[in-house]
């Protein structure tokens, strides 16, 4: 069984103190990105994964291409871009669980992805794509997505999307492309917010396994008639980065042993992958980082 993952691989600078970004003043350096989370979240899970993203010819760029060497996820499909930088994100959390982020590199080499490199990790037969809504923020990578779209489409292969970032402060042209990505959609994580802002989209997508992730307060997994309160473990919390993206890889490695009996899952076995979920997001809290849990 295999996934392709396709987003942003980037450095997460994450305050080591609870405190508001512009307090903190000393930081963990870490691998991050929801696509790198997501991906080596499935490798730990047993499903052979392949990344898609694109680095700067930098520093960073470096640092990310030997972190993940270190994760021992492939770098085959990382593309070099030797004009835009590689992205990097200043993040703190306050006592209260207020989360602040900072993106030093809007215009990075992540939103340049080259479709016809990307379209050589999508050759070999795949099972799961998961798309990053980074990836959605300029029309570019709309394009680079819906080709992998159709190539998963033509496999059979499931498509799980996380849309990443706030929608309801998007420009419309961002919203429409959200909302054309939904229509393929197999599996959709979003958090509190992002699930607020698709709510009125939410009620057309019958067939979508719908993973709303709600921090501290657990999660609820919708599909069909099913609606499944699950849970959140109490563990000590060293850093909060990338549970989402621990949940959902958890989930869809019990998921995708299950590939085509979609029609037949019951409660309890939904039940049964989110509390996988949790125990997979669980590990990532309790260290710095999104990936840092599994090794």
């Amino acid at each position: 069984m295999r996934a392709v993952c396709l987003g942003e691989a980037l450095i997460d600078f994450i305050a080591a103190d609870q405190v508001p970004l512009k307090e903190a003043t000393h930081f963990v350096r870490c691998l991050g990105g929801a696509a790198v989370n997501v991906a080596i979240g499935l490798q730990d899970t047993g499903i052979t994964t392949s990344l898609v993203s694109r680095v700067g010819r930098d520093k960073l760029g470096e640092q990310v291409i030997l972190e993940l060497d270190r994760a021992r996820l492939s770098t085959s499909y990382i593309q070099i871009d030797s004009k835009r930088p590689t992205k990097c994100s200043f993040i703190s959390h306050d006592e209260d669980g207020n989360r602040f982020i900072e993106i030093a590199n809007r215009q990075s080499a992540d939103q340049q992805l080259d479709p016809e490199e990307m379209l050589k990790a999508l050759q070999a037969p795949f099972d799961l794509l998961y798309i990053s809504g980074v990836m959605l923020i300029q029309e570019h990578g709309y394009n680079v997505v819906m080709n992998a779209v159709e190539a998963a489409r033509q496999l059979g292969a499931l498509v799980a999307f996380d849309p990443v970032f706030d929608i309801s402060r998007a420009a419309e042209p961002i919203k429409r492309r959200v909302s054309d990505i939904l229509k393929h959609v197999d599996v959709l994580k979003a958090n509190d917010s992002e699930y607020q802002a698709l709510s009125t989209q939410l009620s057309g997508l019958q067939k979508t396994l719908i993973l709303h992730t709600k921090g501290s307060s657990g999660a609820v997994i919708r599909y069909r008639h099913h609606k499944i309160e699950i849970e959140a473990r109490q563990v000590s919390i060293k850093d909060p980065t990338g549970a989402g993206d621990a949940f959902l890889s958890g989930f869809l490695g019990s998921f995708m042993k299950h590939k085509g009996i979609v029609e037949e899952i019951h409660t309890e076995q939904l039940k049964e992958w989110g509390e996988e979920a949790t125990r997979n997001a669980t590990r990532i809290i309790q260290e710095y980082g999104g990936n840092n849990g599994y090794r």
